[in-house]
């Protein structure tokens, strides 16, 4: 069976891992300590270990025999700093500020020195990724800026602040400035000049990106997908979906999204279709992170409390529980059909087409049980969630363990601190249980504003500080009329508002991009900026809100 392996902090690691029919341990064995391993890495499509700054290690499916991993191949090289270059490969700086390319296989290879001119003094800062045969991107990370570099050449083309992330196109760079967090921009590559720019902020709300299929960006939101013409910088669809998580994009254009509760597959080559989706059972006993699901449905989850699982889950609602760690798991990876774990005390686990362990050095993990969801027995509700079956509630929504999902209440209450009115619907956020929208019972004062009674608020999930709040009755807000019904955003204290989304078509006096008073006519849900008590139609590109 095969396994799809979620995208990595490099957004390349696309590839589709064969793994057997089966999981059993193969053998357990002590790794090296004495620098420490600092996780595993897929290098030019092979599975590698990182041993701390020292060197790689091949990832093979001989048993380990000492903790120097003999006999998978070493290659011991002090380096600084990693990242991936384009082809797959791997650039290691030196602490002389030498970049080397490292592929499987073979040693490090050297290819060129990074100018001092335009690094900082330690290497530790620095990261190298070549893009193609001859530019170079040089991230300084201490002096906070990136920088394309032609080879041979003793002056970078351009210089800017560092990418949050980016996406190579031929003569293109589309990326998003640390500077800027939600602005996507678009630059030519080899003279830096800024071609376009897409404000990313909406409805839509926090961005991953999916990748470019058939000539269009893709942006997963929590509340819908956006579709990007990467050519022209603007917006060609927004398609509402519910968030399920990241995913991989295989080609030619499925995604894949598989969390513990999810498993969906979308085709994004015409447009956007869900082909596969398939829920889970949850269990609290079950692994939260994200995890891999197998081709004939085997999940591999690992979370930092109860450590790697193997489970499968069937139209019975049965988990077989194939296989977990005797201790807590720091990282796993699959290679060679193997699955590869080490754990907390630095004993390496491998997993694979074994009927019995060929040799181990610590003690058997558990053993491997058949168990029901329903059998498993519910932890017992938090205080919060307990104090929640006393609010004077009609027409309550209850999940299935018990908890208060939304209902009306009966009469005026105070919750969380948030005078809430009766005869109006509430709800709280799951898991944590905090209230998460209410309509006010009676005038709030909140941020810069008094809000009245009647306007509806909506909370993060802490339950704590405001994100939006939606007033009953027209406002004034630093001298600007801001019709009933309009979605006003806090920033992260609660304290100033940042951005207003209007309800109503409305005359607006605001700053333009270069600050400069305008009056214009906003339509229903158009959004205006808040910064320092002035209204923008568009924040500067300096701005950092």
């Amino acid at each position: 069976m095969s396994v799809q392996l979620p995208l990595r902090d490099h957004h390349r690691d696309l590839i589709t891992y064969e793994i057997g029919p089966s999981f059993r341990l193969a053998w357990s064995a002590p790794i090296r300590v004495d620098t420490g391993t600092m996780g595993f890495l897929t290098v030019d499509g092979v599975r590698c270990i990182r041993d701390d700054y020292r060197g790689f290690v091949e990832v093979g499916s001989d048993l380990i025999t000492d903790p120097s991993y003999a006999p998978w191949r070493r290659w011991n090289f002090p380096f600084e700093t990693r990242s991936f270059n384009a082809d797959g490969t791997l650039s290691l700086v030196t602490t002389e500020l030498d970049v080397f390319t490292w592929r499987p296989g073979g040693p490090p290879q050297g290819w060129w020195k990074v100018p001092a001119s335009v690094s900082t003094v330690s290497g530790r800062g620095i990261n190298v990724r070549r893009l193609d045969e001859e530019l170079v991107l040089v991230e300084d990370y201490k002096q906070e800026k990136a920088s394309l570099w032609e080879l041979g050449k003793i002056e970078p083309l351009w210089v800017w602040p560092l990418f949050g992330w980016f996406i190579g196109q031929v003569d293109r760079l589309l990326a998003v400035r640390d500077d800027r967090p939600h602005v996507l921009a678009c630059f030519e590559l080899v003279t830096g000049r800024e071609l376009w720019t897409l404000d990313l902020r909406s409805e839509v709300d926090v961005f991953d990106v999916v990748g470019i299929v058939n000539g269009v960006l893709w942006f997963a939101g929590r509340k819908a997908w956006l579709m990007i013409d990467p050519i022209a910088g603007t917006k060609i669809r927004e398609i509402p979906v519910k968030y399920r998580g990241l995913g991989t994009l295989e080609t030619p254009g499925i995604y894949h999204v598989c969390t513990p509760g999810y498993y969906c597959q979308y085709d994004l080559r015409d447009g956007f279709e869900e082909i596969v989706y398939r829920e889970y059972p949850r269990s609290p006993e079950w692994p939260s992170g994200p995890g891999l699901l197998a081709s004939d449905g085997r999940y591999l989850s690992c979370d930092d409390r109860s450590g790697l699982w193997v489970t499968h889950t069937d139209e019975q609602r049965t988990r077989e529980l194939v296989w977990r760690a005797p201790a807590r798991v720091d990282v796993w990876t699959i290679a060679h059909g193997m699955v590869y774990a080490v754990d907390e005390r630095k004993v390496m686990h491998c997993l694979g087409d074994a009927a019995a362990p060929l040799q181990t050095y610590d003690a058997p993990p558990v053993v491997p049980e058949l168990r029901t969801f329903e059998a498993d027995p519910e932890p017992p509700l938090s205080e919060l969630w307990q104090s929640r079956r006393s609010l004077p509630i009609a027409n309550a929504r209850i999940d299935d363990q018990g908890r208060l999902v939304a209902g009306t209440l009966t009469v005026d209450t105070e919750i969380d601190g948030v005078p809430c009115r009766g005869g109006e619907g509430v709800s709280f956020w799951i898991p944590d249980g905090w209230l998460k929208e209410a309509m006010l019972s009676r005038e709030l004062e909140l941020a810069e504003l008094v809000v009245p009674a009647g306007s509806e608020v909506m909370t993060w999930d802490c339950g704590t500080i405001f994100h939006s709040v939606f007033p009953a009755l027209d406002r004034v807000i630093h001298g600007l009329r801001i019709p009933a019904g309009s979605e006003i955003l806090l920033d992260e204290e609660g304290r100033k508002v940042r951005l207003v989304f209007f309800a109503a078509e409305s005359q607006v006096e605001a700053r333009d991009e270069r600050g400069k008073l305008q009056v214009r006519r906003a339509p229903k849900g158009e959004a205006i900026y808040c910064r320092d008590g002035q209204w923008w139609f568009e924040l500067p590109e300096d701005d950092d809100a």
